[in-house]
This record gives C-alpha cells, sequence and structure tokens, in this order.
C-alpha cells in the first residue's frame, strides 16, 4: 500500500515537473466546462472456458470428433476430451473413453476411466475403476504406474491376478 502510494505521488510530481519553460498546455479544462469522452473499439476477450462451451454446443464439430475418434483417431479423442471435461461434462465422456480404450487398447483413454470412477461411492464401480487401472497399466499409460503403487499392496500386481484374486 505505501508503494501504491508512493509510486502515484513520484508519478503526478513528475508529470506535474515542467523542466521546458516555454511549454503551454493546448487545452486547459475550466471548472464546470463538459468534456467529451471518445469512445475507444474494444477487443472481445474471449476465454478458453467459452471457446470450449461454443465448441460443445457445435453438433457438426462434436459428430465430426467423435466419428473420427472411433477411426481410431487419437487427436480427436483428445480434443473431445478436452471439451467435455472444461465445460463440466466429463461423466458423459466416460463412454467414449472405455470405448476408445477397449477398442483400441489404448492406455491413456482407459486411465481416464479409472479417474472419472475412482472416488464413486459404490464399491462395484470403484472396483471397475480398478480394473481401468490396471488396463491402463497394461496398454502403457505412463500415468498408470504411480497409483497402482498407491492402491495396491503388489506394485507389480497384473490384471488377471487382480481378477483371479478378486474370485477368491
Amino acid at each position: 500500500m505505501k508503494s501504491s502510494i508512493l509510486f502515484f505521488s513520484i508519478l503526478i510530481i513528475g508529470c506535474s515537473h515542467n523542466t521546458d519553460s516555454n511549454f503551454k498546455p493546448q487545452h486547459k479544462i475550466q471548472p464546470n466546462q463538459n468534456v467529451s469522452i471518445i469512445k475507444i473499439d474494444t477487443i472481445k476477450v474471449v476465454s478458453p472456458s467459452d471457446q470450449f462451451f461454443a465448441d460443445y454446443e457445435n453438433d457438426s464439430l462434436i459428430t465430426n470428433l467423435k466419428k473420427k475418434l472411433f477411426d481410431s483417431d487419437y487427436e480427436s479423442y483428445c480434443r473431445l476430451r478436452e471439451i467435455y471435461y472444461y465445460t463440466g461434462n466429463k461423466n458423459e465422456f466416460i463412454y467414449y473413453a472405455i470405448s476408445f480404450g477397449s477398442k483400441f487398447k489404448n492406455g491413456e483413454a482407459c486411465y481416464d476411466v479409472f479417474s472419472l470412477l475412482e472416488h464413486h461411492k459404490n464399491e462395484d464401480v470403484r472396483f471397475m475403476a480398478n480394473i481401468y487401472l490396471l488396463k491402463a497399466e497394461e496398454y502403457g499409460s505412463e500415468r498408470s504406474n504411480l497409483f497402482i503403487q498407491k492402491r495396491f499392496s503388489d506394485k507389480n500386481i497384473t490384471l488377471n491376478e487382480y481378477l483371479k484374486n478378486q474370485v477368491k
């Protein structure tokens, strides 16, 4: 606060001090004089979230991304995931994550399924989350290893071992 006051004081003193004795202001505003205000064109700034909402509502874009996703296009998968996540609709995305992860053995998509299900209240849903975490590891997801170490006592557990242990 003190530095702000000091800055503005220096600014006012510096601006009011005139080193050129021949300097005369062109216009002097008199008390009670009407002053015109010039409107400067504004630039519309669009936040990233606004763009994601616009994309989410763009049916042709969403349809096109879904079509490409089912043709094994990972970039379309990632773009669709961004749109769903950043608009607060990530739970609606789970179908596409499950489909892409299972159909194309994609570890990152399986990890997305895990991340969407891991905190669910239902024990069966959390069981399914564990399955997708282990699938993510099996399919090469780099993010899954840390969570496997946190979640399982056996750090080297495989999906098949996990399923066998659950049947016992």
